[in-house]
C-alpha cells in the first residue's frame, strides 16, 4: 500500500463517517484524476433518496462526469471503503475508470452487519476478469479502519428503541 493510497482511502473513510452522521450505512468513496486531484467524493444516500441505486461509487461516477463534462473517466482512480458491488463496479467500468482501490470486503461487512446490509457477493476480481477491459483492482487498503464505522453503526442501531 502506498502512502497516496492510504491518504485517499482516509478521505473515503471520512465520507463514510459523514454518511453515517446523516443516517446512512458508512460506505464512502472518492475519485482522483491522473494528477491526484479529488474530482468527486460521496457517501451512500440510499436512506435520504429512498433509492437503492444511490451507492457512493455509482453517485461518484455521476458527480465526476458532471464535474469534468465527460463520460470517459480514463486515468481516474476510485477509492472506496468497501469492495464495490456489481452495480458500482459496472458503473465505473463503463466510465473507463482505470483503477479501483477498496478497503474491506463485502463479506466482512456482511459479517459485521448481519442482514442489515445486503449485496450480491461477487468479488471485484471476478467482475474484473469478466469485463474484457481489465482495471487495476487493489483490495484491503486500510481494511481495519474501513470496518470501524460499520461496527459503530451496528452499535448505534442496537441502542435504538425497538
Amino acid at each position: 500500500m502506498s502512502n497516496l493510497d492510504a491518504h485517499y482511502m482516509r478521505l473515503a473513510i471520512a465520507q463514510a463517517e459523514l454518511g453515517m452522521q446523516h443516517g446512512e450505512f458508512p460506505f464512502g468513496a472518492v475519485m482522483v484524476d491522473r494528477d491526484g486531484s479529488v474530482i468527486a467524493s460521496n457517501y451512500d444516500t440510499i436512506e435520504r433518496d429512498n433509492d437503492f441505486t444511490s451507492h457512493a461509487e455509482t453517485m461518484l461516477a455521476k458527480i465526476a462526469c458532471r464535474a469534468t463534462g465527460r463520460r470517459d473517466l480514463s486515468g481516474c482512480t476510485v477509492y472506496t471503503t468497501v469492495e464495490p458491488c456489481p452495480m458500482c463496479f459496472t458503473t465505473n467500468w463503463l466510465a473507463c475508470v482505470n483503477r479501483i482501490v477498496w478497503g474491506a470486503t463485502m463479506k466482512e461487512v456482511a459479517e459485521i452487519t448481519g442482514s442489515a446490509v445486503r449485496e450480491l457477493a461477487v468479488p471485484a476480481e471476478h467482475m474484473n476478469e469478466l469485463g474484457g477491459r481489465v482495471m487495476d483492482v487493489v483490495g484491503g487498503v486500510l481494511r481495519d479502519e474501513c470496518l470501524v464505522p460499520f461496527t459503530q453503526k451496528m452499535a448505534m442501531l442496537e441502542k435504538q428503541p425497538g
